[in-house]
């Protein structure tokens, strides 16, 4: 029993789970936000992507002043500042990211004004040997968050006002597309 709770305890903190500090219990970086969660957790991101959040979960902070601070190759880019308003207080920013964004990112989550988490990002640009080498299912990309939408509300209006399969196998295509679901 011992051994699977050790286990378990070390797959949580290889999969970014664990608890991170005494407040802060998540911080990652992820492509999207669904339901007031995080749907990855990325360490790298190709430049396909325009876009990148940061998701922190802050417990047990009542009225503590939160911040995402968030750094390019060492250099200060943006600070998001708040203020937890409940027990459990998940948070998060967003990013814009253009070709000439590519290298380390970091964003520093501070809790009245100390620093407690630090996470790293990737943001590079593919080579031509590696778009060619990787899985077909790798190569996909994420579509942007617009195009999600208009997307997903054209063919959920589609199966509202209608019963046509493809409207509903689009709508359920478009669904897993975005949310992953």
């Amino acid at each position: 029993m011992k051994l699977l709770i050790n286990i378990l305890l070390l797959m949580a903190i290889a999969f970014g789970t664990a608890q991170a500090d005494d407040n802060v219990f998540r911080a990652q970086f992820t492509t999207q936000i669904a339901n007031k969660e995080p749907v990855d957790n990325l360490k790298r991101l190709e430049n396909a992507f325009t876009s990148v959040y940061f998701f922190s979960d802050i417990r047990d902070c009542v009225g503590c002043k939160v911040e995402h601070v968030w750094y390019l190759n060492g250099k200060h880019v943006y600070t998001l500042k708040g203020k937890a308003k409940y027990p459990r207080y998940r948070w998060w920013s967003r990013k814009t990211l253009t070709n000439n964004m590519l290298g380390k990112w970091m964003v520093k989550v501070k809790i009245n004004g100390d620093v407690r988490v630090g996470r790293v990002l990737t943001y590079f640009a593919p080579t031509e040997t590696q778009v060619k080498q990787a899985p077909v299912g790798k190569r996909m990309q994420l579509y942007s968050q617009d195009e999600c939408e208009e997307n997903l509300k054209m063919f959920s209006d589609a199966v509202k006002s209608g019963d046509d399969p493809y409207d509903t196998f689009m709508l359920n295509k478009w669904g897993k597309r975005c949310y992953g679901e």
